[in-house]
């Protein structure tokens, strides 16, 4: 009748006891079917009743897990509610506090991991469910129970070789979880053959054509490689090298094999991902500062991958992000291998000139010309190419050139002629030429990129025209923010601790005006030019010998304190330090700042910052009383002065004494009948008496010499006093 008077009210019965109810027939019954049915009870009420259920049912249900594994439907069921009540609902966390109690006991989580080896689709399913939420919960908790497991790695490595995709996919997800920041669990997986298993599922997947299974797979390979020397030493061992050459190639319809490059097929986005990720598998297995990086890179150039990853990234018709990481690519893999860049200086690409280039100084090849692959590169880098482009060309031509005389001297002669022997220096001077000569900003952006990474190796004793480019491109308003930004990150790092260069820079007063205007502007900077122009101005500070009369200390400090205003100056630092620029990650390729150039600033803008804004109070507080030292001085120097009085007084007494005595010697006796003991006595007295005389002479030349050296060291402190304008009467 409840279509006629309405839906009855239903009167929920007290759940507390119900609850109870249920957690004692697990608990205590002894037919495997009344605690299946208790079981999926408390599962149906564990949503809804999360607090109840996980307090007082949690102990029932580990009871179950560790005596009833021959039932795999309670299990089954065991293991949702366990998942149900360890995961939380929206902003409450009451699900992390019951994984808390759960995972405190390590034997949990050895029980859930010998559940992994029972076959059952549901129960293998649901553990990985409750061990990816009791990870996701308290991760460093299931790191250590999973290490403490014997058979706990090999276990979980296992559910990559299950032939059912969800179950398999759900365990990959979970190793890399598992192995993103810890190298124990790293190194375990590694021996467990899964870069084997990896490469299986891959090209079963088919290879970089495969959907985001394959993206999991080397993301995973990613954690177990990246700063990992052992598992790299294991990966090379076992010629997992050799696979990824077959990852970067197409099959036609044929069965032949071709470059992905050679592809005229549209890509789709996880292909593209695909791909990116072997590009960044190869530049790990590259990487600097590594020692497996040589070895490494010899196996990727005997497998030709030099040329493969150039011409990807010179094929035009690619997508952006797989043309910058294939450049990148290729830098990595030559830098500083001579066998490689000598590879590499084989290669050639035809290169058509876009319309709008602006030509390189004495050669600008035909449209579909063939070009060397070094002078690709410049090319890449000086047309209007989107910038992350433009880096990664910068990038790989740095590497080529790296202490490589025979292609500096090959760049040079193919810019300018050589017109004298120090060819070594030659590429360094023809960048100089494109900073100064050229109108486009972007080839002034390269050569300065290029400069940047010279400088500091080997540019502090080059004689170079520093204000010519500074002049010649510093104060165009028109100029791209990131070629200022490449422009005055050159010039930091000259000015920097070389006060020749810091002279000439201060010969053109414009240039200090142009620092000024660039920080006092209110809009219409971009921030991080503002901010280095900033940092420029402390350097000029700070490694000025005040040479430029016009341009001391003192007077670039007041500057600082009456034209821009000390709060505005640290605003504009403060701005910088906060710039996504600045604290950019060291695989953001948009970022105009060399990376070199960008650990440079961080280690010293604090400190250049806090000496120019705070060097004018400690010159005030030093005018009223010299220094502390001074204080030390003048009181060593009254305290020297009374005791050479006190001296020359003890002096003349014993001079005094002394001519006496002689006296008494010189003198007729009047007692003939004295005797020979009483003369020797005296005589005795009168050598201690001089050698008394003799000993505080000595010391009374010491007092003198070191109240000579004080009284120096006084008119130095006066001398430096008079520069910042205090006044001095004769007589003091």
């Amino acid at each position: 009748m409840e279509f006629l008077f309405g839906k009855a009210e239903k009167v929920a019965p007290d759940a507390s006891s119900t609850i109870d109810k249920l957690c004692d027939r697990v608990r205590d019954s002894t037919l495997l079917e009344d605690r299946r049915s208790a079981v999926q009870g408390l599962r149906g009420l564990a949503r809804d009743w999360q607090v109840q259920v996980g307090t007082k049912g949690m102990p029932a249900l580990t009871t179950v897990l560790q005596n009833d594994r021959m039932d795999v439907e309670i299990i089954k069921l065991t293991l949702e509610t366990l998942n149900i009540l360890c995961s939380n609902n929206g902003e409450d966390e009451m699900g992390k506090t019951l994984t808390e109690i759960f995972v405190k006991d390590p034997q949990n989580i050895s029980l859930l991991l010998d559940i992994l080896a029972e076959v059952d689709f549901y129960v293998r399913f649901n553990c990985v469910q409750l061990i990816t939420t009791l990870f996701n919960n308290v991760g460093n908790a299931l790191h250590e129970g999973i290490l403490t497991s014997p058979l706990g790695i090999s276990r979980l490595i296992d559910l990559l070789d299950d032939r059912r995709e969800i179950i398999r996919n759900d365990g990959l997800l979970l190793l890399i979880s598992l192995t993103a920041n810890n190298a124990d669990i790293q190194k375990i997986v590694a021996f467990e053959n899964a870069f084997e298993r990896l490469f299986s599922i891959i090209f079963d997947e088919g290879s970089i054509e495969g959907d985001i299974i394959v993206q999991d797979c080397l993301q995973l390979m990613h954690n177990l490689l990246k700063h990992n020397a052992s598992n790299q030493n294991l990966f090379r061992e076992t010629s997992c090298i050799k696979m990824i050459p077959r990852l970067l190639m197409y099959k036609d319809a044929n069965g032949q094999a071709y470059s992905i490059a050679q592809s005229r097929e549209e890509l789709s986005e996880q292909k593209i991902a695909n791909i990116t990720s072997v590009l960044d598998l190869i530049r790990i297995l590259v990487e600097g500062n590594n020692q497996n990086t040589t070895i490494n890179q010899n196996l990727f150039g005997q497998s030709n991958m030099v040329a493969t990853l150039f011409e990807l990234g010179m094929t035009t018709h690619m997508p952006l992000n797989i043309r910058i990481q294939a450049l990148l690519a290729v830098g990595d893999v030559i830098k500083l291998h001579e066998i490689n860049r000598d590879r590499f200086s084989r290669c050639s690409v035809k290169m058509s000139i876009q319309a709008e280039h602006s030509g390189l100084p004495n050669q600008k090849p035909p449209p579909g010309t063939l070009t060397q692959s070094a002078m690709a590169l410049v090319q890449t880098a000086m047309e209007k190419n989107p910038f992350g482009l433009r880096s990664a060309a910068t990038y790989a031509f740095r590497c080529f050139i790296e202490d490589n005389m025979e292609g500096q001297i090959a760049i040079s002669t193919s810019l300018k002629p050589a017109s004298n022997s120090e060819t070594g220096s030659l590429i360094i001077s023809n960048l100089l030429d494109l900073t100064t000569a050229r109108k486009d900003p972007w080839v002034v952006w390269f050569a300065s990129n290029m400069l940047l990474h010279s400088l500091h190796r080997n540019l502090h004793s080059q004689d170079l025209a520093l204000s010519v480019i500074f002049q010649e491109h510093g104060g165009r308003d028109n100029l791209d923010a990131k070629v200022q930004i490449a422009l005055l990150s050159l010039l930091a790092v000259w000015l920097f601790e070389n006060t020749k260069v810091v002279k000439e820079f201060l010969s053109e007063g414009s240039n200090i005006q142009y620092l000024v205007e660039q920080i006092n502007h209110a809009s219409g900077i971009d921030p991080v030019v503002q901010g280095l122009a900033a940092f420029l101005y402390g350097l000029v500070f700070e490694f000025n010998d005040d040479s430029e009369s016009a341009f001391t200390r003192a007077n670039l400090q007041n500057v600082v304190s009456s034209r821009i205003g000390v709060d505005i100056f640290l605003s504009k630092v403060q701005r910088l330090k906060e710039s996504k620029y600045y604290l950019s990650k060291d695989d953001d390729f948009e970022n105009p700042f060399d990376p070199v150039f960008l650990e440079f600033l961080k280690t010293h803008l604090d400190q250049i910052t806090r000496s120019v804004t705070v060097y004018k109070a400690r010159v005030a507080s030093s005018k009223p009383k010299p220094t502390e030292n001074g204080i030390d001085n003048q009181n060593k120097l009254n305290t020297l002065a009374k005791s050479l009085q006190d001296r020359d007084a003890e002096i003349a007494l014993l001079r005094k004494e002394l001519e006496q005595l002689k006296y008494v010697k010189r003198s007729p006796s009047p007692q003939p009948a004295q005797t020979g003991r009483e003369i020797e006595l005296l005589r005795q007295q009168l050598m201690e008496k001089d050698e008394k005389v003799k000993e505080i002479e000595a010391e009374q030349e010491d007092l003198l010499l070191c109240l000579a050296d004080q009284e120096i060291e006084i008119q130095n402190l006066k001398e430096r006093l008079k520069k910042y304008g205090e006044v001095f009467e004769d007589d003091e």
